[in-house]
C-alpha cells in the first residue's frame, strides 16, 4: 500500500487513486460508535472527528 496515487489522463485532468479506503471505513465506523458515548454531541463533526482520528483513536501513530 503506497497511499494516494495521480494518475494523469489528459493535460490538466488528473485521476486519483485512494489506496486507503479500508482503513478510511474501519475509522468512520469506529467514530460512529465512539459517538454514541459522548454525553453531548459534537456541534462541529468534521473537527471532532479529525480530533478523534488523530488525538485518541489509536488508529494513527505519531511519527517520532
Amino acid at each position: 500500500m503506497g497511499g494516494n496515487t495521480i494518475i494523469p489522463i489528459v493535460p490538466g485532468i488528473n485521476m486519483m487513486r485512494f489506496e486507503y479506503r479500508y482503513e478510511m471505513d474501519k475509522a468512520l465506523a469506529q467514530w460512529e460508535e465512539h459517538k454514541k458515548t459522548l454525553p453531548i454531541p459534537p456541534k462541529d463533526e468534521v473537527y471532532s472527528f479529525a480530533y478523534w482520528l488523530y488525538r485518541y483513536s489509536g488508529l494513527i501513530k505519531p511519527v517520532e
